[in-house]
């Protein structure tokens, strides 16, 4: 796959719209995936991931394939996307967090009637929290636990070492964990005192 990429993008730089035109394809759904998941669905996914593939058209030719395409794609991809919620960082569009209920809390009620309007609150909560972290921590949740990258992939996507990618991770959980306590559903002691501290 990796010599495909290179081949479509040395036809590509050379003037064959063709090869772009195949790049996009193979990976426009997983831009596109982590678009929503960053800026909200709907539109400003839409906008985003075109704004990604027009950058990453306009810097072909910056490609030094010292990674694969589909990491430096996601770089592209990642800094469009930070871009995009600092130039809106009032709009209200989120996306559902569900599959963070699963990576950062564990042990979650079965798939009963009670159990599923108790993960859409939690769910709820997480999406409420995730909009407070600070933006760096935010995008190494989603790249990490929910698009499944590993430490080394996602350290070249950011631009950074796997230690700092471990202690955005670690931060951003410790985050996640402590915002979605400040509103407790129980109502228990345990809870209401991490409130209070």
């Amino acid at each position: 796959m990796e010599a495909e990429d290179f081949e479509l993008i040395e036809r590509s730089v050379n003037g064959d719209p063709a090869g772009f035109e195949e790049l996009y394809k193979r990976y426009v759904k997983r831009i596109h995936g982590l678009a929503c998941r960053m800026v909200g669905s709907g539109h400003s996914a839409e906008e985003v991931t075109q704004e990604i593939f027009l950058q990453a058209y306009k810097n072909l030719d910056r490609f030094k394939k010292e990674s694969s395409f589909y990491t430096w794609l996601y770089r592209v991809a990642s800094n469009t996307c930070l871009q995009f919620l600092r130039k809106k960082s009032r709009n209200k569009e989120t996306v559902p967090y569900e599959e963070l209920a699963e990576v950062q809390l564990p042990g979650m009620p079965g798939p009963d009637p009670l159990a599923q309007v108790a993960r859409r609150e939690l769910a709820r909560k997480l999406e409420e929290s995730l909009k407070k972290l600070p933006e760096s921590q935010r995008l190494v949740l989603i790249l990490g636990p929910i698009d499944g990258h590993s430490y080394e992939e996602m350290a070249e996507i950011l631009g950074v070492t796997i230690p700092v990618v471990k202690s955005r991770l670690h931060r951003a959980r410790e985050n996640i964990r402590r915002l979605c306590h400040m509103e407790p559903s129980g109502g228990g002691s345990e809870n209401q005192e991490r409130q209070k501290g």
